[in-house]
């Protein structure tokens, strides 16, 4: 018997002594066997918690060097382009910026969908660039529909026949990133299919970063100032990514239908979205029918008698269908908690009595309160025609301000504010001049001016309400959108005034509560901080040297830098130098000698001069800084 055996008989002997010892003490009818709930399962099963389903398009390197080929090919026909026109005296920024759109229609659908989200950027590109750029084509010739037919059964899991009675092969929309069809479900439903193209993700990806190693490049070299295009890439990338992940449009799109309904308002919805037979590929969809935005912009302005014949019988009319474009755009800005941030007419549907149906949402936008306050009190002082405290309440768009000349930007803002002014009032104005072109383009010159990058959100906000704006101008030339503005408010005051009745009522019905004193004491708690944060702002000197001394140091030490770069060049130089002839001609150089050789080289003196040149211009950038 071996040793382990012995131990646990003995153990087991040792055990059975004390159990019996128990049993001798223990007293009749008190220790007792009691009942127990039996257990379903004594093992609990690892589960990862559930998360948002996000997209994400991985590329190799040498798909990237391929797609950095084609961008250097672009910008080599532009320039050629642009010397031609020089040439022949015709060099117009008009003229370049078409020049630059066919190249990028030529290029490719990710080109074309980067030149249309470069189109968004009127605080980086000028004006004549952002509208030439919009218009890029965004059609496509259709995929094979086998390949959607592949995507819409992975998504869902099961064949086509288990999902639809009738599929239409030929799509109704083909763009550059998906296409569309329609078909009908197997209740009887007819729907609209989105899937995204096979393989657009991975391409656009690769030209997102191949663009990116090309502005990190002049950012190295100081063509652009350093840091400039980083938040200009970084939005870039973030815009693709949301237009990209169809979930998450479908998540926009149920959003915006649901408080729609809530806004008491029944003129404007968007389709109901099937997310059972949804994923990041598919979009299934209400089909909604009706005439198209820009089918009834063209009746109006060219007059199509046919066309508005037609609009009448459906009862809809073009001055109504303005107003509640605008009222969308102001409910969506104020109340809601997204916003169209990319209006097309090709994207809206009129339907019968002027009601308005809004069928793509791969790009919105949201505003944080402050935001979306400052934007409240500048059509508030555009109706109130107050164009100091306009340019002082949307200088709050543009927060965190670097370091500029407040009260020169001010005034700069004033000064474009009084011509919108102008434009409204006077009777013999164009009808674009009447629209918030005038107000936000000049915001945007004065924030370029002053090398002011600004926050996607806001430009979105920037660029719906130039849509909108013009949108609704061209159905109805008459129509005031800061008038309309004022009407909004109005419908918001009720509202809100509704709504602390309501509250009011109840509280009265419930009386006293802790939560009143949560109240109070909430109250309390603010007051404290907004005294000791002025406290902390009285406490604080006019004068600041920081700034001064944070430019003297960052000139320094990037002199400092060069001279680092030169000597570790110059030694890697010498003593390359020095090697070469004791390896291929055994000849021993002294350093001094190999020294004076390398200095007097021009390819050496090349490479230190451009270093030199590259720190004196990040020196000139930083110094060229306003302080605060």
């Amino acid at each position: 018997m071996d040793k382990s055996t012995k131990l646990s008989e003995r153990l087991t002997v040792r055990s059975a002594s004390k159990l019996q010892k128990h049993r001798q003490i223990d007293r009749p009818g008190i220790m007792a066997n009691l009942s127990r709930r039996q257990q379903i399962s004594t093992e609990i099963p690892d589960v990862t918690p559930p998360m948002m389903q996000t997209v994400d398009f991985s590329v190799s390197f040498p798909r990237v060097l391929l797609r950095l080929l084609n961008w250097f090919f672009i910008g080599a026909s532009f320039l050629v382009g642009n010397f031609w026109d020089s040439l022949r005296r015709r060099g117009t920024q008009a003229r370049r910026a078409t020049w630059l759109r066919r190249i990028l229609e030529k290029s490719g659908g990710s080109i074309r969908k980067i030149g249309r989200l470069l189109a968004m950027r009127i605080d980086v590109l000028p004006w004549a660039y952002s509208v030439e750029l919009s218009k890029t084509d965004d059609q496509m010739d259709p995929f094979p529909v086998e390949q959607a037919i592949d995507q819409i059964e992975g998504a869902t899991g099961k064949s086509i026949g288990e999902i639809f009675n009738q599929f239409d092969p030929e799509p109704i929309v083909s763009a550059t990133n998906s296409c569309v069809y329609q078909a009908y479900l197997k209740e009887g439903q007819k729907v609209a299919v989105k899937v995204r193209r096979p393989g657009f993700g991975e391409i656009l990806m690769a030209d997102l970063k191949a663009l990116d190693w090309i502005l990190g490049f002049c950012e190295v070299l100081s063509i652009i100032r350093p840091g400039f295009t980083r938040i200009l890439r970084r939005d870039l990338r973030e815009t693709f990514q949301e237009e990209m992940n169809f979930i998450l449009e479908a998540r926009n799109q149920a959003l915006f239908r649901s408080e729609a309904k809530k806004s008491g308002k029944k003129f404007f919805n968007a389709p109901k979205v099937y997310f059972e037979l949804c994923s990041p590929d598919v979009i299934v969809e209400e089909f909604m029918s009706g005439m198209w935005l820009w089918e009834l912009i063209a009746a109006v302005e060219q007059k199509d008698h046919e066309a508005l014949a037609r609009a009448k019988q459906l009862n809809i009319d073009p001055a109504k269908v303005a107003k509640r474009l605008l009222w969308v755009n102001f409910w969506g800005l104020d109340e809601h908690i997204l916003f169209l941030a990319d209006l097309h007419p090709d994207n809206v549907i009129v339907r019968k009595n002027s009601k308005l149906t809004f069928i793509d949402f791969s790009s919105i936008g949201a505003l944080s309160q402050d935001k979306r306050q400052a934007f409240q009190q500048t059509m508030y002082y555009a109706w109130k025609r107050d164009p100091l405290e306009m340019a002082r309440s949307s200088m709050i768009l543009l927060e965190p301000l670097p370091p500029i000349d407040t009260i020169k930007f001010t005034k700069g803002l004033e000064a474009t504010y009084w011509k919108f002014m102008y434009a409204l009032e006077s009777k013999h104005t164009e009808w674009w001049e009447r629209t918030s072109a005038r107000l936000w383009l000049g915001f945007v010159r004065i924030a370029r001016e002053h090398k002011i990058t600004m926050n996607i959100d806001v430009l979105r906000m920037i660029r719906a309400s130039l849509l909108f704006d013009t949108t609704a101008v061209r159905l109805n030339q008459k129509i005031d959108h800061v008038k309309e503005y004022h009407k909004f408010f109005r419908y918001r005051a009720k509202a809100a005034r509704k709504r602390v009745e309501k509250r009011t009522r109840k509280q009265f019905q419930r009386g006293i509560d802790d939560r009143l004193y949560l109240q109070i004491e909430g109250f309390v708690d603010t007051s404290e901080r907004l005294f000791r944060q002025l406290q902390r702002f009285l406490s604080t000197p006019v004068m600041k040297f920081n700034a001064v001394l944070d430019k003297s140091v960052y000139a320094l030490s990037t002199l400092l830098k060069f001279v680092g770069q030169t000597g570790i060049i110059t030694t890697v130089s010498v003593s390359s130098y020095i090697l070469f002839k004791w390896i291929f001609e055994r000849v021993g150089v002294q350093i001094v000698d190999a020294l004076s050789i390398v200095v007097t080289n021009r390819f050496y003196q090349l490479i230190i001069l451009i270093l030199l040149i590259v720190d004196i211009r990040a020196i000139m950038f930083r110094l060229g800084d306003k302080e605060v």
